[in-house]
């Protein structure tokens, strides 16, 4: 599922790997602008960006839900696992 976000899908995947992958691939710190969820959708449906930054910094192994492991990105990707869960399935105690 994807969810609509302030910019288009394209954009984003490109904010993605600039600010995102390509930094941490690098040894560099990465630092971005999440959607704000939290905010709730805008009239026109989409999300708006948080205020706060998010950092990250560089590590031996960095993981993206599955929805970011899109095409366009997969040169920076070293493995790509599919997970596929029931819709009723969930977390216990």
């Amino acid at each position: 599922m994807e969810f609509p976000y302030a910019c288009p899908a394209s954009s984003r995947r490109g904010r993605l790997r600039a600010e995102g992958l390509e930094p941490l691939r690098t040894d560099q710190r990465a630092v971005w602008h999440a959607p704000d969820f939290a905010a709730g959708p805008r009239p026109d449906g989409t999300y708006p960006l948080s205020d706060q930054p998010v950092t990250r910094s560089p590590a031996p192994v960095i993981m993206l839900e599955g929805v970011s492991a899109r095409p366009e990105l997969i040169d920076l990707l070293d493995l790509a696992v599919f997970v596929e869960v029931s819709p009723t399935s969930g977390i216990s105690d």
